[in-house]
């Protein structure tokens, strides 16, 4: 058991925001002193990593506690997905680093005009409907596609830069989607094989 002052300590969250978990349910003490201090066990603390975890991509906290208190939540599955979403964020940072480098050699910096993406998440969305069982075959679940899908809505305006910064053109962009919802499975199943499985 640790105390809340070790917790903050150890994971660099500070007490009152463990106590502001504590008030709004997203992370219960494992159980409090005859004093009324908060103690926290190892299951409490992997809770709170994925408190963690989540927030890093975003997720507002009360998404996060209905994630958490979800009956058929599973840590493994969540892990795996998180990694992923990581690595599409790690990706988006690469390309944002690329732009600055290219600034900084002087080269003229494109203007960006607002740039729809309902046709590739509509493509998604009906690759989620033709082809479900590889959709929960490499996504652990649909409601997990979902969440990928929703992540490049909230993302929109960043996706579109970067689809412009790497591509050229929108029509360039368009045309190389197309070709990667057709070899989905085959891009899925290549990815998971050069991805480590541990985090």
């Amino acid at each position: 058991m640790k105390s809340i002052s070790q917790v903050a300590k150890l994971t660099g969250v500070s007490i009152r925001t463990l106590q502001y978990y504590d008030e709004i349910g997203l992370l219960k003490p494992s159980e409090l002193t005859a004093a009324g201090y908060r103690m926290y066990d190892d299951n409490a603390l992997q809770t709170l990593q994925q408190i963690l975890f989540f927030k890093e991509l975003g997720f507002p906290l009360k998404e996060i506690k209905e994630i958490l208190e979800k009956p058929d939540f599973d840590r493994i599955a969540a892990f795996k997905k998180q990694k992923e979403l990581f690595l599409l964020k790690r990706d988006r940072l690469d390309r944002l680093i690329q732009l600055l480098e290219r600034l900084e050699k002087g080269e003229q910096c494109m203007s960006f005009k607002e740039f729809d993406l309902s046709d590739y998440i509509n493509a998604l969305e009906e690759f989620k409907s033709n082809q479900t069982e590889t959709v929960i075959q490499h996504w652990g679940s649909i409601e997990n596609f979902d969440m990928f899908i929703q992540k490049i809505r909230d993302d929109e305006e960043h996706v579109a830069k970067l689809a412009i910064q790497q591509f050229g053109s929108i029509e360039k962009y368009t045309e190389e989607m197309k070709h990667n919802l057709e070899h989905f499975s085959e891009i899925i199943d290549e990815w998971y094989s050069q991805v480590p499985e541990e985090i």
